[in-house]
């Protein structure tokens, strides 16, 4: 039984015993939310962050590393420590999402998974911190924790992607071999870390991501239901 009608992502999918999820902006469009969490800490600082820094300072990135940055650029005196600053941007957007997950799930997301679960091996690859996670998977959020066999964060791993660790540590945990992993990410770095892990990869972008370079990709496709297209590169 296949999920999806394009040819070339059945094929692939066939290839595969295991499938690896990023998180965010993969699982849910939340990228309005962390920024407008972000902001939000940032607010007593004078600091307000534009889009195009969002996307060119903080996308992917873990928050103690993109924070830490605001912070030396612009010579900020904190009256916290940095973990209380990004503790803090995660309880504003555990809020948010709490009240906007059915909002922000990306289409087909959830179908996928319930398609894959007891036919693959499932795990999650995500930066994302524990409060972050939970209130995406967890009972609060989309209820899907436990569809994963494997979930590994960012404060698990020394190096952040595009640093290929995460995904060997995912592939090291559930005991197969990365050519037989099918990674997907909605980010250029997210990319880079799985085909340096030696795994076939789909990106699927979302609005804040759509213009990154995928070339390494297998394929970059419009979204994870069955009527996924692939999307050719210029």
């Amino acid at each position: 039984m296949a999920y999806f009608k394009e040819k070339r992502l059945a094929r692939l999918l066939g290839r595969v015993r295991a499938v690896i999820f990023d998180m965010d902006g993969l699982i849910v469009d939340n990228e309005s939310l962390q920024f407008e969490a972000t902001n939000k800490v940032l607010s007593p600082y004078k600091i307000k962050l534009t889009t195009d820094d969002w996307i060119k300072k903080c996308l992917g990135r873990r928050a103690k590393e993109f924070f830490r940055d605001i912070v030396s650029e612009n010579s900020i005196s904190l009256k916290e420590g940095l973990e209380d600053l990004v503790e803090r941007k995660n309880r504003y957007y555990q809020q948010l999402v709490s009240r906007r997950i059915d909002d922000i799930v990306r289409p087909g997301v959830v179908e996928f998974i319930d398609f894959l679960y007891g036919r693959y091996k499932l795990a999650l690859a995500t930066c994302a911190g524990r409060i972050e996670t939970e209130a995406v998977i967890g009972k609060r959020g989309l209820g899907i924790m436990d569809k994963f066999e494997v979930i590994i964060m960012g404060d698990e791993v020394e190096y952040p992607k595009p640093d290929p660790q995460i995904y060997k540590l995912v592939a090291d945990k559930m005991k197969i071999s990365s050519s037989s992993c099918l990674v997907l990410e909605d980010t250029a770095i997210g990319v880079e870390a799985a085909r340096g892990a030696g795994m076939f990869v789909v990106a699927v972008p979302n609005r804040y991501t759509k213009d990154q370079d995928f070339s390494r990709a297998n394929y970059v496709v419009t979204d994870l239901t069955p009527e996924a297209r692939v999307i050719n590169l210029k």
